[in-house]
């Protein structure tokens, strides 16, 4: 749902911001762990968490997939204890951390929206280096795309404003 609502608020602000705004793209990550949490003191007090926990978590966002939510495999673990295995897609690679080397990892799909009746598995957890080049061209010729119709949709503007100053 944050997903739809991101894509709807940047395509509404495309209007007034230029083409680019909706090249915007949201990538969350999930790690389930302990913390440490304190207030820092200084010019704004502010809440902080520390600790693997967040590293990890910052790390399953840095490596995700565009607009998708990834998950460590314990929180995955959560999950499936809280009877909601239908929610996860193993993705079929497992990534490389520093210090933590190769993790399994999952992809959010509580709507099941990248399944298919037929399938167990999501097309996301086949998503390979080739996929993700194939998907970065597309996004480069959508945006493109959209740089050429916004900038005709400005000039229509200016050439509407200029015969209506002629007009005067």
């Amino acid at each position: 749902e944050c997903l739809h609502k991101m894509r709807d608020i940047t395509h509404r602000l495309e209007v007034k911001l230029g083409p680019d705004t909706s090249d915007l793209l949201l990538r969350v990550g999930l790690h389930s762990g302990p913390v440490v949490a304190g207030v820092l003191r200084g010019d704004r007090s502010r809440f902080q968490l520390f600790g693997d926990t967040v590293n990890t978590a910052s790390r399953m966002e840095s490596s995700g997939i565009a607009n998708q939510i990834q998950l460590t495999q314990q929180t995955a673990d959560l999950l499936e204890d809280a009877g909601k295995t239908h929610w996860l897609v193993r993705r079929e690679e497992k990534v490389k951390f520093a210090g933590k080397g190769e993790l399994q990892t999952f992809f959010l799909d509580v709507h099941g929206s990248t399944r298919t009746e037929n399938a167990d598995a999501s097309p996301l957890s086949k998503l390979h280096a080739e996929d993700v080049i194939k998907m970065d061209m597309e996004r480069v010729l959508e945006r493109r795309n959209r740089v050429v119709e916004w900038t005709v949709e400005i000039m229509a503007q200016q050439l509407q404003a200029v015969i209506e100053v002629r007009r005067e």
